[in-house]
């Protein structure tokens, strides 16, 4: 029983190792990765050689393998999730009018936000923009939705970020 728990724990830490490593070289970042990609190929080799030593023996290691690297998918995306490593861009197209208010209550908030004349199907329309840290983004998010203002928002997850001010 405790083997099973051994492999059910291993698999966890190592598939959630693998979702932050992804992550890593998403953004960019080598040294992270490739220092990661060094203790999960370490923890692999280990799990893989227990669960298939005498795997028509012991079946359940395949049924708790599996189910490590289920667990180990959705743990990887928590810790992804509260580290928020990088930049998001919100972006708002609305209204001229609720534009400026938008515009004005996210600079209030903290937030550089750069403001661009649109044209829609029937009227002119403003799009405002503004990168936030990733761990910020619900805040601003909130913050949009609390002021009720009709419009169309989208989050693009940013890469890199040059210059510039006012991101926090």
């Amino acid at each position: 029983m405790l083997e099973l728990l051994m492999i059910f724990v291993a698999k966890v830490i190592e598939v959630s190792l693998t979702t932050l490593r992804t992550v890593f070289v998403s953004r960019g970042e080598k040294v992270y990765s490739s220092a990661i990609a060094f203790v999960e190929i370490i923890i692999w080799l280990v799990v893989a050689s227990a669960v298939l030593n005498d795997i028509t023996e012991n079946p359940a290691r395949m049924v708790v393998y599996a189910l490590g690297y289920t667990a180990g998918s959705y743990v990887g995306l928590m810790i992804e999730e509260k580290l928020g490593l990088g930049y998001s861009n919100v972006q708002v197209i609305t209204n001229v009018e609720d534009g400026k208010i938008m515009a004005q209550a996210l600079r209030e908030f903290g937030n550089a936000v750069t403001t661009i004349d649109g044209h829609g199907r029937d009227s002119k329309r403003v799009i405002l923009s503004t990168y936030v840290k990733r761990k910020k983004k619900d805040e601003v998010l909130q913050r949009v939705e609390e002021l009720e203002i009709q419009g169309v928002v989208t989050v693009s997850e940013t890469q890199k970020i040059y210059g510039g001010f006012g991101i926090r």
